[in-house]
Order: structure tokens, then C-alpha cells, then sequence
């Protein structure tokens, strides 16, 4: 059952006012739905309590796309909408409070538009009356604009995150519509969501890039499969983003080329799997895809020069890699270090780096003088243990207060259904006291000693229940360790366990593991 909450008094009156004021047009005919878009407006779907709930109200274009959308959100959010085309705006005033029941929601994507731009006659025998050779249009621009004033404010009342979707695009050879309309329609409705601070989906802006293979056909404002599936995608990220504040942030992610001089050496040739390229191409759709707005990128080798290399094949796209993680282990410690390390430096991307072997030195004065630059330079260390023990990290972190530490992937502890072992719990927690050591929640399915890895969130729970008691809300930060989830599982399911776990604790609480944590301890540079 969905959470509930009483609308106020006042919003009804209010609406109730308006349905009077307009209402529809006695015998009009009724929105047009295409047979093949009509499995979303399936009701009566079971909802979890314990999720998000989020609304969908829209046209047959949207009708379309929330199946794909559904599915995209699944785990992570009740997916809802009317089980009926919310036609134009006069309609969704007739219609709002009734679609918003009693339900508490958390986001509400929302557009109107195909057809309050539509050209309607009551004598034509095309679908849903279109004729814009003989009709007239169904709501003006500045009724459009009145009426989406008063949807606005009716939908802010409830306390969701709006999303405003603008209209999709509408293409040459329109019975009923005229091409670029749209773009004349969504202007005025930007200067609404302008005025209530409403964030804007733009779809006009996707569908205009699309091929007439996405198209139902010539002519057509419906989408193709294909091209409904790429609606939902956008739609999906955008909820996705609304449903965590400023969206997630993902500090594990690593991006290779084998061909690079150095290679990856950790990798097997027999790995299907992983022993390929991993660009930014391969992973920028499934970020999209999943909501992430923000990646630090960890180094996956101890490759000198490919420190360099991570900043420059990210900088491209800087808004979504936001810094990089590179890996000094073959210089900690040796005169090399300093020249290296403040090269790097020069770009505000690089946050730090990853200590992930020894290379047969010590943790001596030299090493320690390093740790020394690297804390006055604002800059952080990441710690893959192995080489390193949680021993050594109390160590530097006593030494070091200053500087910021992170042991990634819990501490490297591994799960076999077993209790955790008594000596490993009280070294993750002793070094849990520094208060400038943080905790990597990655690599979940990775720390399974034995794979497939199980998706059933009571197996990792003894181990999730540990770091947030010894870290507490304001020292774990999240991180996927993609690629390496696609041998453990999938990107999407991984981060849907993480969420399973810490949603309960609340929206402030995931919004700091997701986000906030990461920002404040990479001290990752504002997006340019």
C-alpha cells in the first residue's frame, strides 16, 4: 500500500473552482491513444511501502514510454500513472485532484501540450479530430499558459519534486498539428517552470534528434518501441536524479585500454568479461541509465603515465567525470614522487591517489614525507588493502590526522555467509576511530567469496550493519567498482541493493552516501 496523505481543504476548493471555470467541451472527442501504447495505463500494480512513490501524468506520448520507465525504476520507486491520456491542460484541470488521490508522492514528471496545440474539428474522421486545415486550436498560448499556472500550483501543494516534460516533437505532415508549435508552447511553459523553480525534462531537445525509424510513421507524433524505450531511458535518469536530490555520485569506477603500454595486469586473459576495453562510450550510457550524475575514477593499474591518461580521455565530458583517483604506489615514498605528483596537481581533477601495492618498500620516513605533501596539497589517498592491512592504515592515520584516508571495498573483508571474523571486526572498527578515515560501501558483490553472488540484501546486511555503525552517516561514501560488477552481477542491481539498505534511514541519509560524502571528502571541484 502506498503511503497516504489528505490533500488540504484549500487546494480542493481551489481546484474545484477551476473544473467549473473550465470545463470541457460538450461532446469532444475523447485523447487518442495508439493500441500499442495502451499497456501503460495498466493499474492496479502492487506498490512497496517502503519505496518512493512517484507519479506520471502525460498524453499517449508518456502513456508509451512508462512501461520502459517501470522497469527502469524497478526496486528503486512505485511507478504510477492515471489509467487514462491526460489530454490537454483543461482536462488535467478537471482531472488533477482525482489522479493525485490521497497518495503521499515524491516526484510527479508531468507535461501537457500535443494537445492543447491541436487542431480539432468535430466533422473529421482522423484520430482524435485533428485538422488543422478546417479546426480550431484547443487551448491558445495564453490559456496554455493560465491553466499550466494553476497545474503548478496545484502539484506543488502535494510537496514532490516536479518534473516538467516538454512537448515531444512535432513533425512535418501533421494532420491536426503544426510543425514547431511545439517550440512556441514549450517556451511559454518554461517561463512557468522558470517562476516555481520546476526542473525541465527536455524531450523536444531528444525527439529532434531522432531518425523517422523512431517514428509510428510519417507524420506520426508516436514513437516506435525503439523509440519509446529511448524516451523512458532519459525520463528514468532524470527521476532518477530527482529521487536523490543532486543524483548519485560514483567514486569507483575504473576505465582501461589494454593496449595501453603498461596493460592492466590484474586482468586474465580469460576473463570475457572484463579483458576488453572499458572506455567512457561503455559507460556513459549506463550511468545515464542509472541515475548517476557524478564519477570519480579510480585507476585500475599502477601505471605511471596513466594517471594522465584517466584525466584525458574524461575531459570531454567533465560534468559527468568529476575527478580522478590515480594510483603513485610505484613512487610513494622515492624522489620520483614530488615532480609526478605536483604535475598532476596542476589539473583540479585530480583528487588523489590509490596505494594499492608496496613494491617491496617500507612505510618509512620517506614514505610518510609524501603523506605529508599529499595532505598539505588538499589532496586524499585511497587505500586497496592487501599489500596495505587495516593496521597500516591506523598507522598512517595516526600519524597523519590531517590527512584524508578511504579504505575502499569495506576494508577487503569477504563474505562467505559466515560471521565475520572477530579479529577483522575489531581492526575495522579500531581504525574507524580516526575521524579522517572514511569507508568505501563498493564492490558489495565483489567482497563474495564464492560466485554468483547472492542478490538477497540479509546476506549482506552483517557487514553493511558493521560500517554504518563504526563510520556512521557521515564517513561512507558510495562506489560501484564497474566493470568489475559485470563478473559479480549487473551495475543496476548493485546499486539497487546499496539503496535497498540505506533507503530506510531516509532521504538525508542516502542523499550523504550517495552524494554529499563524496563531494566534501574528494573535495571534488564545482562543475565548470
Amino acid at each position: 500500500m502506498s503511503r497516504k496523505i489528505q490533500p488540504a481543504a484549500s487546494s480542493i476548493a481551489l481546484l474545484l473552482s477551476l473544473q467549473c471555470a473550465l470545463p470541457l467541451h460538450a461532446g469532444e472527442a475523447p485523447f487518442f491513444t495508439p493500441e500499442k501504447d495502451r499497456k501503460g495505463m495498466q493499474g492496479g500494480l502492487p506498490t512497496d511501502p517502503k519505496l518512493p512513490n512517484v507519479l506520471i501524468l502525460g498524453d499517449s506520448i508518456s502513456i508509451g514510454y512508462t512501461p520502459a520507465v517501470r522497469d527502469g525504476l524497478k526496486g528503486r520507486a512505485n511507478l504510477i500513472r492515471p489509467k487514462e491520456n491526460c489530454g490537454d491542460t483543461r482536462m488535467g484541470l478537471a482531472g488533477i485532484d482525482k489522479w493525485l488521490g490521497d497518495t503521499k508522492w515524491d516526484v510527479i514528471h508531468f507535461n501537457w501540450g500535443l494537445w492543447d496545440l491541436c487542431y480539432r474539428n468535430p466533422e473529421s474522421n482522423s484520430q482524435g479530430k485533428r485538422d488543422k486545415a478546417n479546426g480550431t486550436i484547443s487551448i491558445p498560448i495564453p490559456a496554455y499558459e493560465k491553466n499550466l499556472e494553476s497545474l503548478v500550483t496545484r502539484l506543488k501543494q502535494t510537496g514532490a519534486t516536479l518534473i516538467w516534460a516538454n512537448t515531444t516533437l512535432v513533425p512535418e505532415h501533421e494532420v491536426g498539428r503544426v510543425a514547431g508549435d511545439e517550440l512556441r508552447y514549450n517556451a511559454a511553459a518554461a517561463r512557468i517552470m522558470e517562476k516555481h523553480g520546476v526542473r525541465i525534462n527536455d524531450l523536444r531537445a531528444l525527439t529532434g534528434t531522432f531518425g523517422k525509424e523512431m517514428f509510428s510513421g510519417p507524420g506520426d507524433v508516436h514513437y516506435t518501441a525503439a523509440g519509446s524505450a529511448k524516451l523512458a531511458e532519459q525520463v528514468v535518469a532524470e527521476i532518477s536524479k530527482a529521487l536523490h536530490n543532486g543524483g548519485v555520485i560514483d567514486t569507483h569506477v575504473h576505465l582501461y585500454d589494454l593496449a595501453r603500454p603498461e596493460g592492466v595486469g590484474w586482468i586474465p586473459k580469460d576473463n570475457e568479461k572484463l579483458y576488453r576495453n572499458h572506455l567512457p562510450a561503455d559507460h556513459e550510457p549506463i550511468a545515464k541509465a542509472n541515475g548517476v550524475t557524478g564519477v570519480v575514477l579510480v585507476q585500475a593499474g599502477q601505471s605511471l603515465p596513466d594517471n594522465q591518461w584517466n584525466l584525458d580521455i574524461t575531459a570531454h565530458n567533465k560534468s559527468l567525470y568529476r575527478g580522478v583517483v590515480g594510483n603513485l604506489s610505484q613512487v610513494i615514498g622515492t624522489d620520483a614522487f614530488l615532480p609526478l605528483f605536483g604535475k598532476l596537481c596542476q589539473d583540479p581533477r585530480y583528487l588523489g591517489y590509490r596505494l594499492s601495492g608496496r613494491n617491496g618498500r617500507s612505510m618509512d620516513g620517506a614514505f610518510f614525507r609524501d603523506l605529508k605533501l599529499t595532505a598539505e596539497a588538499g589532496k586524499s589517498v585511497d587505500f586497496l588493502l592487501g599489500d596495505y592491512t587495516l593496521r597500516d592504515v591506523a598507522t598512517v592515520a595516526r600519524r597523519m590526522p590531517s590527512l584524508r584516508i578511504i579504505v575502499d571495498h569495506f576494508g577487503g573483508v569477504r563474505l562467505d555467509g559466515k560471521p565475520l571474523p572477530e579479529e577483522w571486526i575489531a581492526e575495522f572498527r579500531a581504525v574507524a576511530e580516526f575521524p579522517n578515515v572514511h569507508c568505501k560501501v563498493s564492490a558489495l558483490y565483489g567482497r563474495v567469496a564464492e560466485q554468483p553472488a547472492p542478490t538477497d540484501l540479509a546476506f549482506y546486511k552483517p557487514v553493511l550493519d558493521l560500517a554504518f555503525d563504526a563510520f556512521g552517516e557521515h564517513r561512507l561514501i558510495y562506489g560501484s567498482d564497474w566493470p568489475v560488477t559485470k563478473t559479480t552481477g549487473d551495475y543496476a542491481s548493485v546499486l539497487r541493493l546499496t539503496r535497498e539498505y540505506f533507503q530506510p534511514k531516509g532521504p538525508a541519509i542516502c542523499d550523504k552516501l550517495f552524494r554529499l560524502n563524496a563531494e566534501k571528502f574528494y573535495a571534488i571541484p564545482p562543475m565548470e
